[in-house]
């Protein structure tokens, strides 16, 4: 059997649902396994249409992949870890007419040996499901402000318009877990009409394999309509308002 460089790599993402606009982070990280070194080696991650790559801490943009001409990988000696494995981290943007699921993957290659191409999974080992996937959807509170005047002087009044919408462009995302499923509640309330508080209840259900999911990837978006508040609560100028 001759020895061979093996070489290894992974990815992972720091969120998988994102809107658009948003930016999303990616570290790729490889390892060689084989104790040979391998020479000439190349990690490439491709950039998903309709994304934007905004900084690489590593390698450069060629066509629509980052590259990272790494050269030479140390192969496994004992005591000698660090020198076989090293990572980056590439930042994208989406952008506005990005829509439904990206999987990214990243591959590394050598003159001498064996490859790898990712998959969508990292390369962890934990109770909490874990993809690289990312679910984009459009943003589903919109907020639009005008003014009516592009230029003022000192002392004069300038009127501002804000237009807000739950809209409901924005699609579903179940962040690739299945049979995700979100129920809702609120207290009781004796007097529903003149009660000045309210609690809200939310929780989630998976049929996941794993044992837990990462609720930080899931947001809830709500609007409640009182034509009555009219402005953000303060003792002196709005007795009657919202409460942060």
């Amino acid at each position: 059997m001759i020895a061979l460089p093996n070489l290894k790599v992974y990815h992972k993402v720091d969120k998988t649902y994102a809107f658009t606009n948003d930016q999303v982070t990616f570290t790729v990280s490889y390892r060689n396994y084989g104790s040979v070194d391998a020479s000439g080696s190349v990690v490439k991650f491709g950039i998903p249409d309709g994304f934007e790559l905004i900084s690489s801490t590593k390698g450069q943009l060629v066509g629509d992949s980052v590259v990272w001409n790494v050269g030479t990988i140390k192969g496994f000696k004992t005591g000698g870890l660090n020198a076989t494995q090293d990572s980056m981290k590439i930042t994208l943007k989406i952008g506005p007419t990005a829509s439904g699921r990206y999987c990214t993957t990243a591959r590394i290659s050598c003159n001498n040996g064996l490859g790898w191409t990712s998959n969508e999974y990292p390369n962890n080992q934990t109770a909490v499901m874990e993809r690289n996937c990312v679910d984009v959807v459009k943003r589903a509170l919109l907020v639009d402000k005008t003014s009516d005047r592009d230029e003022y002087n000192p002392g004069q009044d300038i009127k501002y318009k804000i237009v807000f919408e739950n809209s409901s462009d924005a699609g579903w995302i179940n962040g690739g877990r299945p049979g995700v499923r979100l129920s809702f509640a609120h207290e009781a309330l004796a007097t529903p009409t003149s009660e000045a508080a309210n609690v809200l209840k939310f929780r989630l259900f998976h049929d996941a394999s794993e044992a837990y999911i990462n609720f930080a990837n899931y947001r809830v978006s709500y609007f409640i309509n009182d034509p009555s508040m009219k402005c953000l609560y303060n003792g002196g100028t709005c007795a009657t308002g919202w409460k942060n």
